[in-house]
């Protein structure tokens, strides 16, 4: 009983996969490989392998944009990304408009 506690105390960190890992494991995928043998293949659970795949087509138009070595920590909702977008434009308006 102690052990099983044990066990659960200890977290593992959590790993990121490199985006030319993640473009790699898509490759495989559509070549016919089986979820199971890339997660093998690539020391990972089937789960992580089935989200990669699922979100392919995120993760390619990421790398055409980048050199592939950069890790996608997490992809940003675009709704999002243009509220942050809409928010800077009216703080840089504010700005010189001396107002903040």
């Amino acid at each position: 009983m102690e052990n099983a506690q044990e066990r659960r105390k200890i977290r593992t960190s959590k790993k990121y996969s490199e985006l030319k890992t993640k473009v790699q494991i898509i490759q495989q995928a559509e070549g016919g490989c089986r979820v199971a043998d890339i997660a093998r293949r690539f020391n990972m659970s089937w789960s992580t392998v089935r989200d990669i795949i699922k979100g392919k087509e995120r993760y390619r138009n990421i790398a055409k944009e980048t050199d592939g070595s950069m890790r996608v920590v997490k992809l940003r909702n675009t709704n999002l990304v243009t509220i942050e977008t809409r928010l800077l434009k009216w703080l840089k308006k504010k700005r010189v408009e001396d107002l903040i």
